[in-house]
């Protein structure tokens, strides 16, 4: 084809989906314009995302103009002909597609048989593979234009080496503690080694706070992959601190060193940083190209948002490393921390992943949430229990006890300051875990002025930086057992930070979240059950906060089934039996945001499912109808509007650490690699404040902002060692989560 194009690229999006046309279109055969319909979407949307079969108001995807004269157009194909593939294989591969597609079919309505939601769960599968179809041409075209333009056609994907790592894993497994609890984490792993999952499905490995599930998860993992012939293990965190610290127990439990370049584990995360040395850049570069498309190394380590990013997101870059999930062992850790609002696309991402990419899933949890049961529900294998006998490892973890203040009695701050110290006088050491910022705050201040200059007081939330919080926590380890210690937190410190109070006193929340909160409360098993006393806080307001709310709401209800029938929750509000009850009462009164709201009418679910207003208002404005197994998915409009974490906040770089040296550095920089490696490395030193905290620090001429590298840059003086982010003359805290 000629090219009149000064850039040195041909348009070829267009002209593709215009040549599969004139070669397939009119075909007969059962599934024929489907097939050609899921094809042509991927080859227009390789460049430039992802289109909407239909938009919400009905309008269908129209072909691109053709901008070639019809002398060229056949030019082009008569060499696609001679030079690529034959006509008649060309149209032999369109019948085996077609096949492919039939078969999809039937496996869809199996996964959906009978549902009441069977229409739009039929038709989400389908989208999900347009998507898959799309991301392995995105990433085919990117790899061969790499490979071309280095001249270097090979294929570097290498075989993993599951069995040596197997071997590494019970060799470290061998050096752990074997007495008392560790006897019992040394069986879950033995347990996780030794099942024999089926090629593909979803398996749920339910293990108490404690009780090891990041290396038991691993040996299944690998165990599966060996056995099963997997070419990935993936590994999905819903927070950093948890990832990057299973990625560090990981990498010491496969023997490996300091030397992450040549690392069985790939850390994908916004955290990961460079250190300035002589291999530096090739560091930076390998990673790269690892995280372009997740084919590399054995096990990606990722957090649960670049999971979804890469089934829904509307970026390129995102959609591209979807194709790497097929045929993986993909263990979803914490499971109960999946953004609420995505909790049907997930579950049908994990069908799709499981039934329909052959790979095993893993919901991995201590309090998992009753996926089973909703109107989009997972589909679980059998037996679903990696882990068998749940009730009875439960009594055989059990630390620590629920203790229920007057559920009709909410705490003024004095009063709960007092409380705090009384339990601090008793227990040696507190923990205090609150619902919102501001309450915490004021708690901590309140109680910093009571305790005593004898006991050491300390706040934790998102107000200080990660790198402040990583030195409060080790100095709080440090003095545990020592020293009279008390910390005033948010739920930030549930999310598997590795530490051991002697009791805790925990805001009533969802179950989930109190039982978190108990994992940092006798962590250890050492001596007697430990307390972990429950609060209302009479000054907290959770209108904002409709998740931590409904928690509230449903946990409520459980205490009051407890007070009444204790017998049928197993005798305990941390029983598998009250966690159940727990998350039935926490969907039917979320049911509603499950399907991830897109406007005020709609949302993402029904939007890649049947898009049923959208065929009506098609059919109004067409005066026919839309052919009922044609994708009619709004793929751009959700993928523009997918955010699974909100994004409404602004990062602004504080005064702390090593911070200044950092931003020095930056402004130093002479190339763009380096820019990029130093903004990285001050991600751990920046909060994330929403956009009115973000004008009061403005108004208090608190901030500068730098054009050249978009950052904002709080003054010296408006940080707090304490308490982080800090306006003079005001004590004002977003009354937000963490």
């Amino acid at each position: 084809m000629v090219n009149n194009n000064t850039t040195g690229t041909i348009p070829h999006s267009a002209p593709g989906v215009w040549f599969a046309h004139r070669l397939l279109d009119n075909r007969k055969e059962a599934g024929a314009e489907l097939t050609l319909q899921m094809l042509c979407f991927a080859i227009r949307g390789h460049h430039g995302g992802i289109h909407d079969a239909l938009t919400p108001e009905g309008e269908p995807d129209e072909p691109l103009p053709l901008s070639y004269s019809e002398d060229e157009n056949r030019e082009a194909e008569n060499n696609f002909f001679e030079e690529v593939v034959s006509r008649e294989k060309l149209e032999a591969l369109f019948t085996e597609a077609r096949s492919e597609v039939a078969a999809l079919f039937g496996r869809s309505g199996k996964l959906s048989a009978l549902s009441p939601t069977a229409k739009n769960e039929v038709m989400i599968y389908l989208g999900l593979t347009e998507r898959f179809i799309y991301s392995a041409l995105i990433d085919a075209d990117r790899t061969d234009a790499a490979a071309w333009e280095a001249r270097d056609d090979r294929i570097n994907d290498e075989v993993p080496d599951w069995k040596t790592h197997i071997e590494k894993l019970r060799e470290h497994l061998g050096t752990l503690d074997h007495s008392g609890i560790g006897t019992l984490r040394e069986g879950i792993s033995d347990t996780c080694f030794n099942f024999i999952s089926e090629t593909s499905g979803i398996y749920r490995l339910y293990v108490p706070t404690g009780g090891g599930k990041t290396l038991s998860g691993l040996a299944f993992g690998l165990s599966t992959a060996k056995r099963c012939g997997k070419d990935h293990i993936f590994i999905t965190s819903p927070f950093l601190t948890i990832l990057e610290q299973n990625a560090a127990a990981i990498r010491k439990a496969l023997g490996e060193n300091e030397d992450t370049t040549s690392s069985a584990v790939l850390e994908h995360h916004s955290n990961v940083v460079f250190e300035s040395g002589d291999d530096s850049d090739e560091a930076e570069r390998l990673f790269l190209r690892q995280t372009e498309r997740w084919q590399s190394p054995e096990i990606i380590m990722t957090s649960s948002v670049q999971l979804l990013d890469a089934l829904f997101a509307g970026k390129t870059a995102a959609a591209r490393r979807m194709r790497a999930l097929q045929n993986s062992v993909i263990i979803i850790d914490e499971v109960q921390a999946i953004p609420s609002s995505c909790t049907y696309l997930f579950n049908m991402a994990a069908n799709f992943l499981a039934y329909i990419c052959n790979s095993v899933v893993v919901l991995c949890t201590a309090t998992p949430p009753a996926l089973t049961k909703l109107p989009y529900p997972v589909h679980m294998s059998c037996p679903e229990d990696i882990v068998p006998n749940a009730a009875e490892l439960f009594h055989a973890f059990k630390r620590t006890a629920l203790v229920f203040s007057d559920s009709s009695h909410a705490m003024m701050a004095d009063e709960l300051a007092q409380y705090i110290i009384g339990k601090l006088r008793k227990n040696g050491n507190c923990l205090a875990v609150m619902n919102t910022k501001s309450v915490a705050l004021n708690l901590y201040r309140r109680i910093k002025g009571m305790a005593g200059s004898e006991v050491k007081v300390f706040y934790l939330s998102t107000e200080l930086c990660p790198a402040h919080r990583t030195v409060i926590i080790e100095d709080i380890r440090k003095m545990l057992g020592k020293t009279p210690v008390i910390c005033i937190s948010t739920q930030l410190i549930e999310a598997g930070v590795d530490i051991s109070f002697h009791c805790v006193v925990r805001a009533l929340a969802g179950l989930d979240s109190i039982i978190q909160a108990a994992g940092r409360c006798n962590r250890n098993a050492k001596g007697d059950i430990a307390d972990v006393f429950i609060v209302r806080c009479a000054d907290e307001r959770l209108d904002m906060l409709p998740d931590i709310s409904a928690g509230v709401e449903a946990t409520s209800r459980l205490l009051s089934d407890f007070e009444h029938e204790p017998e049928k929750l197993g005798g305990d509000l941390l029983s598998p039996e009250s966690i159940e009850r727990y998350y039935g009462y926490y969907y039917t009164r979320r049911e509603k945001s499950l399907g991830y709201a897109i406007g005020k009418d709609n949302n993402a679910v029904n939007l890649l499912g049947f898009n049923e207003k959208a065929r009506v208002a098609f059919q109004n404005e067409y005066k026919r109808s839309y052919h009922p197994s044609l994708l009619a998915q709004a793929f751009r409009t959700v993928g523009k509007r997918f955010a699974p974490i909100s994004q409404n906040t602004i990062g602004v770089i504080v005064p702390f650490g090593s911070s200044g040296a950092q931003l020095q550095s930056l402004i130093d920089s002479k190339t763009s690699r380096d820019r990029a490696r130093h903004l990285r490395n001050l991600q751990k030193f920046t909060v994330n404040v929403y956009e009115n905290k973000l004008a009061e620090l403005q108004s208090n001429g608190a901030l500068s902002f730098n054009e050249l590298y978009g950052i904002w840059i709080l003054s010296n003086g408006f940080y707090s060692d304490e308490t982080g982010i800090s306006i003079s003359g005001a004590e004002k805290v977003d009354n937000y989560i963490l």
